[in-house]
């Protein structure tokens, strides 16, 4: 999928929004290969820069225990 490439293009430039939509697209499988941990460290990456989308997502991932433990 398009998308999900351009968005890693802009995530690993450090756009915050960049970096949660990939989160959101590795955790749903969308155009990619679902992957728990890969979508957690974006949404890591967001919550860093203060991401509320980013902060939120990371928030329920810690919840419930989804995709590892984190850094």
């Amino acid at each position: 999928m398009r998308a999900a490439a351009l968005f890693r293009v802009a995530a690993q430039a450090e756009y915050a929004r960049a970096q949660y939509n990939l989160g959101h697209v590795c955790r749903g499988g969308i155009g990619v290969d679902q992957d728990l941990v890969e979508a957690r460290r974006w949404f890591e990456l967001a919550a860093a820069q203060d991401d509320l989308q980013g902060l939120s997502t990371l928030g329920l991932f810690c919840l419930r225990g989804t995709g590892g433990s984190g850094t």
